[in-house]
């Protein structure tokens, strides 16, 4: 019973260290965990003192981890949200949708497709707290306590499970203006004598080649230009104003391609190979009902997804 007494004594201090890091006070901890800050203090420091290190440098102004309590920090931070997962979903089972949903996703994919159809699900899910973040790198779930990301392209990550949701195709387009001063290729070749924007892999650094298809035919052409990006977005910004022919998501393209700020170039022809979106979770864990009902929420957004999960 002792031993078993100081395991809880343990894992309590844990919880307590981990809320004082996140609210980076030992008064914003005690609110949250509804004791004083004195009880709050006394924990850590008892933490401290069974592990016969320092964990927190305290000042009258603020807090901050030693090097030995950042790595303990990063570790105990995953077992309690282990616990909370834990706890979330033996509670689900008698409960609906509810909770934080923490979400990570392309800002494009977002802005266009995900933001607009949000009231909908807000309205069917009042219980649901969506955490949002935008980003274009791939990011580690568990790490970071992320339930779910949408990414583009092959994902090879053995850890998650992967929904495919559209696969978009990749055009070029550029201002009008910029046609009207440079003319307009009419084969993939005469890119080579144009100004492209180009777009690098935000985590590799890697340039991403130009590869053109049409009915089956392919042409790798070796294009250069002076801008090259690392978000598609300002890829897209660049062609919009004159800096020349850039690739873009067909998603992205139609409304400035409708209200006349871009014009397709060689429509004939896609770039190659067309590259998936699809929405991603962690594979150990069983989707939690606020994550099943936001994946099928993702799935209905588009009018022939890939229904079936599969794993990387």
């Amino acid at each position: 019973m002792r031993a078993g007494g100081r395991t809880l004594d343990s894992l309590s201090d844990i919880v307590t260290l981990v809320r004082v890091v996140e609210a980076k006070s030992f008064v914003a901890a005690a609110q949250g965990l509804g004791v004083t800050p004195s009880a709050v203090s006394k924990s850590v420091s008892r933490l401290e003192e069974r592990l016969g290190v320092r964990l927190l440098n305290r000042t009258t102004r603020s807090l901050s981890l030693t090097d030995a309590g950042s790595s303990f920090y990063v570790r105990c931070r995953m077992l309690v949200g282990q616990l909370q997962e834990a706890e979330s979903e033996v509670a689900a089972t008698s409960q609906r949708p509810r909770g934080r949903l923490r979400v990570d996703m392309p800002a494009a994919f977002g802005r266009e497709y995900v933001i607009p159809a949000l009231p909908r699900f807000l309205a069917q899910y009042p219980d649901i707290l969506l955490q949002i973040s935008f980003n274009d790198r791939l990011v580690d779930m568990i790490e970071e306590g992320i339930d779910i990301v949408i990414r583009v392209g092959k994902l090879t990550d053995s850890r998650l499970v992967a929904r495919q949701l559209m696969v978009p195709q990749m055009i070029l387009v550029a201002a009008p203006d910029y046609v009207e001063r440079n003319g307009a290729p009419e084969e993939p070749e005469d890119l080579q004598r144009h100004a492209a924007v180009r777009y690098y892999s935000p985590n590799t650094g890697a340039i991403v080649d130009w590869c053109l298809e049409r009915n089956g035919e392919q042409r790798d052409i070796a294009v250069s230009g002076q801008l090259i990006f690392n978000n598609i977005e300002a890829v897209m910004i660049a062609a919009i104003a004159g800096l020349g022919i850039a690739p873009a998501p067909g998603f992205m393209a139609d409304r400035p391609l409708a209200s006349g700020v871009l014009t397709r170039v060689l429509p004939e022809w896609h770039l190659s190979p067309e590259k998936p979106v699809s929405a991603l979770w962690v594979k150990d864990r069983h989707p939690s009902p606020k994550l099943q009902v936001f994946l099928d929420f993702l799935t209905s957004l588009f009018p022939a997804p890939a229904r079936s999960a599969r794993r990387n």
